[in-house]
């Protein structure tokens, strides 16, 4: 299974520490760790080696840095998404249309995350319907970073069909007294190519995240299924690198 992974943004709320780097290749410590030199190896670990990457902003430095991150066992292939990238992170996905068509499913990540790498394990050690979405999950009972997004489907289950994608807030207000934690949505995502066609229709209706046209193939196309993930750690799953609030939290995980 080839793996999407969206490399394009520009990271604007992290400038004041990334200025002209790709948010993705910001050296994390010492050793010039980036989230997306972990995420590769990570995922070169369990044997996905088989990449798209789009790039955008200063994409020349992505290029040559992809050659260095990549082990000797990857294949890759850079997609350049300028200008269009700038418009939203679903131009970026749309760019790698021409590469992946003729996948059966592939897997979709963004550069800017650190995962478990017990994750990917997860993912390879199962097998996935090729003509649904899958989306995995799992329960929290602290409260997580204002951005998550939340799913509701049978939580009796351990797959069952999503019945809705909802904010974080929402969740708060329509559901946590009833369900006493949260279904945090983990950004890794199983789409068959069929999804693309279903991007490219939402942007008629304004869409400038994945998750518009995600949402719409889950609750009206029914097309989705959750799976609930399971670790010894709960809260270290996976990392966004959204600020530069977030460094302090990244670096202590990967020190």
């Amino acid at each position: 299974m080839k793996t999407l992974i969206l490399a394009a943004g520009k990271g604007s709320r992290t400038q004041g520490i990334t200025k002209n780097l790709p948010k993705s290749l910001f050296p994390l410590n010492h050793n010039r760790d980036s989230t997306l030199s972990i995420l590769i190896n990570n995922l070169a670990e369990h044997n996905l080696t088989d990449f798209v990457i789009v790039g955008g902003y200063e994409i020349d430095y992505l290029s040559s840095e992809i050659g260095k991150i990549c082990p000797k066992s990857c294949n890759y292939v850079i997609v350049d998404a300028n200008p269009d990238y700038k418009k939203g992170p679903i131009y970026s996905f749309l760019s790698a249309t021409i590469e992946l068509i003729k996948e059966d499913q592939f897997l979709l990540l963004p550069a800017d995350s650190i995962f478990t790498s017990s994750l990917f394990k997860y993912i390879v050690d199962h097998e996935f319907s090729k003509e649904i979405c899958h989306l995995f999950y799992y329960k929290s009972d602290t409260i997580p970073s204002s951005g998550s997004q939340c799913l509701v489907c049978n939580f009796s289950k351990n797959s069952s069909v999503v019945e809705n994608i909802v904010p974080l807030e929402k969740w708060k207000e329509e559901y946590l007294e009833q369900y006493n934690f949260y279904p945090i949505l983990v950004p890794v995502i199983i789409l068959p190519s069929t999804f693309f066609e279903i991007a490219k229709k939402s942007l008629s209706s304004g869409a400038k995240n994945v998750i518009s046209p995600l949402h719409s193939y889950c609750i009206k196309e029914r097309k989705c299924f959750s799976h609930q993930i399971r670790f010894k750690s709960q809260n270290g799953i996976f990392y966004d690198f959204d600020t530069p609030n977030d460094l302090e939290k990244i670096r202590s995980i990967i020190k």
